[in-house]
């Protein structure tokens, strides 16, 4: 489902300003991917995806478990569509590079299936508390991302203000002239999504193909609609043909959330202590938005890629694609191989290109990719 942006900080950086480094150019391009850097959790290191849109930082259970980090009560991890049990943890410290989170008490969870959907290792996610401390820039032409103070620049700045949920959010323009607040989330691989109430209320999905897909979150999988926003105002930057997915349930109280696919059109400054965000124009701002063209949904199983989802109307739909289907090889025109993770984003290349599935039980099915919403 996702493709990975690895960052890494270097491990003498001491400077406030340190650039954390892509650690492999290769993988920068791809919208569906989250930020990933190293850290440090009460003296241990290892690796976390940062995600503003967490009130609340996370510890993975068996990070957890195996350097004896203790739960001190039940809680509850709130998700777009419902929400899964955690423990809170006893105090400890995080930090990344120069920003030091001390005696704070993240919320310890099973982070295996959010990584495993990311396609990438992280034992943390870094949230609220971070994002208050650090200040964090987003530099996609230059392939970095940084932690410390920057410069003023002549940029569009934004207010940023806090929901009674804690969430950080800006007000934004859709098409229209309609105006919403927005959360930014840098944990979502989704451009936007929009609550299922304010879909309808506003009539977004009117004289639209709708399309749909399975959504890994903390409380698992969901399937959401998906459609194409014709205009995203921000300040008086503008973006245009944005996907955005709306889920069966919404736990927010603002009814639209913006994804690290949005930042990344733009050198994004996240000064949230301040209440501020910086945004200007970056190279890829006019490039398009990446979009699902199969219509199928897989994740990956011992023997190949297992079908979760496929959408009416789709092309996995009228190649006779069901869920519950194994994916044992795949002919992508380049000779036939047995799929792996690469595989879960197939649907992302051009329309018209052909797939020959080989389905276990099944036989040998064509997958042709269409913009079919």
């Amino acid at each position: 489902m996702n493709r990975t942006l690895a960052l890494a900080i270097p491990a003498e950086a001491h400077d406030p300003a340190a650039a954390i480094t892509a650690e492999s150019m290769a993988l920068t391009n791809g919208d569906d991917a989250l930020l990933v850097i190293p850290v440090s959790i009460g003296g241990i290191g290892t690796h976390a995806a940062l995600d503003c849109g967490a009130t609340r930082s996370l510890v993975d259970a068996g990070f957890a478990a195996r350097h004896g980090i203790k739960s001190a009560e039940a809680r509850r991890v709130v998700g777009f569509t419902g929400n899964a049990p955690a423990g809170l943890a006893s105090p400890l410290e995080i930090s990344a590079g120069s920003v030091r989170l001390r005696n704070i008490e993240p919320l310890i969870f099973d982070l295996k299936g959010l990584a495993r959907a990311a396609r990438t290792s992280f034992e943390a996610l870094l949230g609220r508390e971070f994002f208050l401390q650090a200040v964090v820039t987003i530099d996609p032409d230059a392939q970095q991302l940084r932690l410390g103070h920057e410069h003023e620049s002549d940029g569009e700045t934004l207010s940023v203000s806090q929901s009674s949920d804690r969430h950080f959010y800006i007000e934004i323009e859709l098409s229209g002239g309609l105006r919403a607040d927005a959360v930014i989330d840098l944990g979502c691989t989704v451009p936007m999504c929009v609550s299922p109430r304010f879909a309808q209320q506003h009539g977004l999905f009117a004289g639209l193909n709708r399309g749909s897909t399975a959504v890994v979150g903390v409380e698992g999988v969901a399937v959401s609609q998906l459609g194409r926003m014709p205009l995203l105002k921000l300040g008086n930057l503008e973006l245009t043909d944005i996907p955005f997915a709306v889920p069966p349930q919404w736990n927010f109280e603002t009814p639209v959330v913006l994804g690290l696919p949005i930042f990344r059109r733009f050198r994004t400054l996240l000064d949230f202590g301040r209440g501020r965000l910086q945004l200007q124009h970056g190279r890829t701002i006019d490039r398009q938005f990446e979009r699902d063209r199969s219509g199928l949904s897989v994740i990956p199983s011992d023997k190949g890629l297992r079908v979760v989802h496929v959408a009416a109307s789709s092309p996995a739909a009228r190649a006779g694609l069901i869920p519950g289907d194994l994916i044992i090889a795949i002919d992508d025109g380049r000779g036939a191989a047995p799929p792996n993770d690469s595989h879960r984003g197939l649907g992302k290349r051009a329309s018209g290109t052909r797939y020959l599935l080989q389905i276990g039980g099944k036989g040998a099915h064509e997958l042709v990719l269409a913009d079919y919403y």
